[in-house]
């Protein structure tokens, strides 16, 4: 009889909603400051690259980790552009794709919990 040991990923704790692991490290997620920032990575994952809205959103909210990883490239609102940066620069350093878009969805929605609901924006109009 053999029996199967469950590997590390299926038996590690659950994170936290506002931490993210990208090989053996965690990073606490960030709230950008920025309504816009937040507003163009929340609308483009329905876009055509979810891959890099998802790495763009990772990079906005985990920004000193990823400057440590050696992304150099700056959001400055293009969402495509920005998420490719991210995907390569953690491609370097050997992060496998799939924990970049596990960790780069678990910040995308992070920011989408920020966003106004339309019940919010209702209310804002007074009506």
């Amino acid at each position: 009889m053999t029996t199967e040991t469950p590997d590390a990923e299926n038996t590690a704790p659950e994170l936290p909603a506002d931490v993210v692991r990208l090989g053996a490290k965690s990073f606490t997620l960030e709230m950008p400051k920025s309504y816009t920032t937040r507003h163009e990575i929340w609308t483009a994952f329905n876009g055509n690259s979810v891959e890099r809205a998802t790495a763009a959103a990772l990079g906005v909210c985990v920004p000193g980790a990823l400057r440590r990883a050696g992304l150099t490239a700056k959001y400055r609102g293009d969402v495509a552009e920005f998420g490719a940066a991210v995907l390569d620069a953690l491609h370097e350093k050997d992060v496998p794709i799939g924990e970049v878009i596990t960790a780069g969805t678990k910040a995308w929605s992070f920011i989408a919990e920020s966003m106004p609901t339309a019940d919010d924006i209702e209310e804002a109009a007074g009506n």
